[in-house]
């Protein structure tokens, strides 16, 4: 069984839910228009076009120096799907037998001096600064073994 994040978080909400979801593969109806998941998946992909090239939005101002540096840089990917295997090694796609972690970032750069990346997770619902920190943490780790 893999796991995420984005599972762990599940789990943690509802166990039943998660069973749902992951083992018995019961597919959730899609989001209300007013759910939280909804809108937060909206604005991941009105942000994701955005940095791969599209119109400004005023409604994200705030990242649009983030934004412009992004677009068009070399190495530049969005919703990219990574996996390690229980040693944490890194792994070419969530599809190989030997993905055990799975992460899906939303920005990925490979930024031209060696050795460096920008990893970028947008979040818009409430602020849970410790586990946030948490899954940036992972990201990192994931991206030290892909250096490997």
């Amino acid at each position: 069984m893999t796991w995420s994040f984005s599972r762990l978080e599940t789990f943690e909400q509802c166990g039943m839910r998660y069973r749902f979801r992951y083992i018995d593969r019961i597919k959730e109806p899609p989001p209300a228009e007013d759910d939280p998941r909804a809108r937060g998946d909206g604005l991941h992909k009105r942000l994701e076009a955005q940095v791969m090239g599209g119109p400004l939005e005023p409604t994200f101002e705030r990242y649009h120096g983030l934004i412009r540096e992004l677009q068009g840089a070399p190495g530049l990917s969005v919703e990219k799907q990574w996996a390690i295997d229980r040693d944490w090694n890194f792994v070419a796609s969530w599809s190989d037998k030997r993905a055990w972690g799975l992460a899906k970032l939303d920005v990925y750069h490979q930024n031209a001096e060696p050795g460096w990346v920008n990893i970028l997770d947008w979040k818009s619902g409430k602020a849970y600064p410790d586990k946030h920190r948490a899954q940036g943490d992972l990201y990192t780790c994931i991206a030290e073994a892909k250096e490997r």
